[in-house]
């Protein structure tokens, strides 16, 4: 399980911004967080990696949030997921729009 801390959500977060689709060690880091997206999308300092992963990630990595909002809807209701929710309505492809916005 990935554990994220205050001063490291800078470091991923800038990672994510920049690399998410060209650099090969991004790519696979992105897609080890993704293996705990629902709890990161919870986290009080997760939810801005899942974030920057949904407005600068590629439209598989998107549709990995997107689903791991679906699984547990009642999770957006919570702080941290809400943000995440709403860079996913603004981000994801219009299908997991619309998954979401149901």
């Amino acid at each position: 399980s990935l554990h994220v801390v205050p001063c490291a959500t800078h470091v991923l977060c800038t990672w994510v911004a920049h690399g998410t689709t060209c650099n090969e060690l991004v790519v696979q880091l992105v897609e080890e967080i993704l293996q705990d997206a629902a709890t990161l999308c919870r986290h009080t300092f997760g939810n801005y990696v899942m974030q920057h992963i949904v407005e600068f990630g590629s439209s598989e990595q998107r549709r990995q949030v997107a689903d791991a909002l679906l699984k547990d809807p009642r999770s957006t209701k919570t702080r941290n997921a809400s943000h995440v929710f709403e860079k996913a309505l603004e981000h994801c492809q219009l299908e997991d729009k619309r998954a979401l916005a149901e």
